[in-house]
């Protein structure tokens, strides 16, 4: 009834074996069937050949799995499973009526560091001239070692304009609107940037792990600005007196907005 210990898996790792201690039996040619009596609470035992005293065991079964994810590196937890013996002969294939002797094996998996998740979002509805757009992007670590100042921007990503967002180490970001002048009313535009996490490899005791780069859409609309006209005068085209009708043309309109449409009228002939 004594407590063993057995292998000592890695979290993500393969099947291991390892092996029931001996049963103590005067009968020298009594044949042992072996059972799991009772699974640890995470990971998974058999007997592959019930009359051997090998058993495996799968920290990881029915992969992607997340028994143990939540170990980070280097780090250990114990598991125990039960075990019970029954005894028969050569003579007699009848298993005897006694339940040979329980065992318990103590097994110790050893967390590694997995990779952080980082999470996109989208974001709607920024107006072109409001305030400054305080934004925060998300990232989870199943291993709970998440660095808070592990985000960072990946370069050439952003599709917005030069200098409208501002983006920090602990994920958290500016986007100025007034950048987005020159939208006209109503008109959207989605821009993009792409950022990663980074966990501490359990406080250093690891190689830190980088996540997959995560997408951030932000859809910006546009306002109507003024537009500016020129009030100077200009000289136009010189007809005949009697002469056909001619054309010409008034100067442009200053306006940053640039897809407006402009209708011109005469307010005095």
């Amino acid at each position: 009834n004594d407590s063993y210990s057995g292998v000592s898996p890695l979290e993500d790792g393969t099947q291991v074996s390892g092996q029931v201690p001996n049963v103590n039996d005067i009968d020298q040619n009594d044949i042992y069937t072996y059972a799991v009596t009772s699974q640890p609470e995470e990971g998974f035992v058999e007997f592959p050949n019930a009359n051997s005293s090998t058993y495996t065991f799968d920290p990881d079964p029915n992969p992607p799995g997340n028994d143990f994810d939540d170990l980070a590196c280097t780090d250990e937890r114990l598991v125990t499973f039960e075990y019970s013996t029954l005894s028969s002969t050569v003579f007699d294939d009848t298993e005897f009526g006694h339940v040979g002797p329980d065992g318990q094996i103590s097994i110790t998996v050893i967390g590694e560091n997995d990779t952080p998740i980082a999470q996109s979002q989208s974001i709607d509805n920024i107006i072109e001239d409001a305030e400054e757009y305080n934004g925060q992007v998300q990232a989870s670590d199943v291993d709970d070692d998440l660095d808070e100042n592990g985000y960072a921007l990946v370069v050439g990503s952003y599709t917005g304009p030069e200098n409208s967002l501002t983006f920090n180490s602990d994920g958290s970001f500016i986007l100025d609107p007034d950048y987005f002048d020159y939208l006209s009313a109503g008109e959207p535009e989605i821009v993009t940037f792409s950022y990663t996490a980074s966990d501490t490899g359990n406080n250093g005791e690891c190689q830190t792990l980088e996540s997959v780069p995560a997408l951030i859409s932000i859809t910006v609309i546009g306002v109507n600005d003024d537009t500016t006209l020129n009030n100077d005068s200009y000289s136009g085209v010189s007809p005949l007196e009697d002469g056909t009708q001619v054309s010409g043309q008034v100067p442009n309109v200053n306006d940053i907005d640039q897809n407006d449409i402009y209708t011109y009228a005469v307010t005095s002939q």
